[in-house]
């Protein structure tokens, strides 16, 4: 028994940052690095993953979460599958 940790994604587009937008994904991949700052749902108090390198793929799922304007990660990808 292991954790499934990355997996193909086969629905993907590009993130919005936004503290009221909902976002479901996967994970997400990090073009250009910085902070990422999450919340884990719509009423959630955010976290910040600090100095996410470029080329990165963050292994995470968010179901209606936020990807929050504090974000200092750019060309953000989403991933679903």
């Amino acid at each position: 028994m292991g954790m499934k940790v990355f997996s193909s994604g086969v629905n993907f587009r590009d993130a919005v940052k936004s503290d009221t937008t909902a976002v479901n994904c996967k994970a997400i991949y990090v073009g250009t690095g910085g902070d990422l700052v999450l919340a884990q749902s719509t009423t959630a108090t955010p976290v910040t993953f600090k100095g996410i390198a470029a080329g990165s793929f963050v292994p995470i799922e968010l179901k209606l979460g936020r990807i929050m304007a504090a974000t200092t990660a750019a060309d953000l990808v989403i991933l679903d599958w």
